[in-house]
């Protein structure tokens, strides 16, 4: 079994090759880098930013062999001027020389420490053999499936709700898990939700389990996707796309239970349970009341209830031109290609496009496959904030069924993110039309 120095070592080695496999990801880590991993690799003395290895490896696993191997980082004033020289001879961008915070480094490994050994711990074995059965029928006449089920139970069930039942997490609670089979057949995976007191149904939850076809321990923040009370294919879809971008799941590999034990494990989860904290808070804001506060995102429109209204503080005033509608435009294609795609409609979703010459118009699909124009609007302002319709537009909007206005409000051109409220049929009913342009003719 390789040793937790071996497998930081080979992380180190893949993120080093990054310079050459994706450049740009590497020199902006560097920008800003405050830790570093020293490691001598093929004769070279390389320095790795914690960061970047963390966001190209797992973070909590990477994390856990980063303490367990090196203990804390430290100053090192010979590795500061290597570090100069190495900004240099890689082209890396940043005044190295003049930063005010001292940089820190894990360079020298610690002697490693035996473990002690838990007898309530995971079972590797056990959890390896019983994994051939997940997913395959049960039936209580047969002894020898029954003495399975036992080790169902204890080993999987009991040790999933064990896991749960030792995190401390205020604020929180926590339904175990109850069953080892469903409708006759073993389980393939099994989960203990954490959710806040207040959350509505349970239906969002954060949990920790054991899933037996993958061959790993989970913890995550997942919604409620199947069964007779999951969201609906609407809301998993907002939970979905809010979360795109996160890292909201986190397997550990069943042979590298033995190098855990349940500090370790526990302390994993609960710095996870911090880490998406606001997004647990923010997500069951936007899938239950439609709200979100868009300005801690980026590159994303969000859309929300027809009856939002603008906040106090927003202005009224025209503020169209602030708004770089060729980003707007971006982003209205990429929620229409993931709308489409979360609904197994990729084909559809390679053809959404902006119509070239036309005015503030993208070209997509229903989902049933229907073609859907859109006309897209945007402004800095709230709801209230004029904007500009052609007669040909408003025209568009009365007559076609599949056609629709895409209202942007409060847009943050730094950000890109947006509010996105999304009109149907003739504008006279959710607009008072004024005339601001009139042909002569002499």
């Amino acid at each position: 079994m390789a040793s937790l120095a071996e497998i930081l070592l080979e992380k180190v080695k893949e993120t080093v090759n990054l310079q050459s496999s994706n450049r740009p990801l590497y020199e902006a880590s560097f920008e800003t880098a405050g830790e570093f991993v020293a490691a001598t690799i093929g004769g070279k003395l390389e320095f790795v930013p914690v960061s970047l290895l963390l966001t190209t490896h797992d973070l909590y696993l990477t994390n856990f062999e980063i303490e367990e191997v090196f203990g804390v980082p430290e100053q090192h004033p010979q590795l500061d001027d290597r570090l100069i020289a190495f900004y240099k001879e890689n082209n890396l961008k940043r005044d190295i020389q003049n930063m005010t915070d001292p940089v820190l480094y894990y360079v020298k490994p610690r002697p490693s420490i035996d473990k002690d050994t838990e007898d309530d711990f995971f079972d590797t074995e056990g959890l390896i053999d019983l994994a051939g059965y997940a997913g395959k029928s049960y039936s209580a006449k047969d002894q020898a499936l029954v003495a399975i089920g036992q080790r169902f139970a204890e080993l999987v069930m009991s040790k999933t709700n064990q896991w749960a039942e030792k995190l401390t997490l205020d604020g929180f609670q926590i339904e175990t898990e109850r069953y080892w089979q469903v409708a006759g057949y073993f389980k393939t995976f099994t989960w203990a939700k954490i959710f806040k007191k207040d959350t509505r149904d349970k239906r969002i939850f954060f949990s920790v389990g054991i899933d037996l076809k993958q061959g790993s321990l989970v913890f995550k923040l997942d919604c409620l996707r199947s069964g007779s009370h999951k969201l609906s294919n609407l809301e998993i879809r907002k939970f979905d796309y809010m979360l795109q971008d996160k890292q909201c799941i986190h397997h550990i590999p069943f042979n590298y239970i033995l190098r855990l034990n349940w500090r370790s494990l526990c302390s994993m989860t609960e710095q996870f349970v911090q880490d998406m904290h606001d997004d647990y808070i923010q997500v069951n804001r936007y899938v239950w009341s439609g709200v979100v506060d868009h300005k801690i995102y980026r590159n994303k429109l969000f859309p929300v209830k027809l009856y939002y209204h603008s906040p106090e503080g927003f202005s009224s005033s025209n503020s169209i031109d602030k708004v770089d509608l060729n980003d707007v435009y971006d982003l209205i294609i990429e929620l229409e290609q993931f709308m489409l795609n979360h609904s197994g409609k990729d084909d559809l979703a390679a053809m959404v496009e902006r119509v070239e010459g036309s005015w503030h118009q993208v070209n997509t699909f229903e989902f049933d496959g229907t073609r859907k124009q859109i006309v897209v609007v945007a402004t800095c302002g709230g709801t209230r904030t004029a904007f500009s319709l052609n007669a040909q537009t408003v025209e568009a909007l009365a007559t076609n069924d599949h056609a629709y206005l895409y209202h942007i409000v409060e847009y943050d051109p730094e950000r890109k993110t947006g509010k996105l409220i999304i009109r149907k049929g003739d504008p006279v009913f959710y607009a008072k039309l004024e005339p601001t342009a009139f042909t002569a003719t002499v």
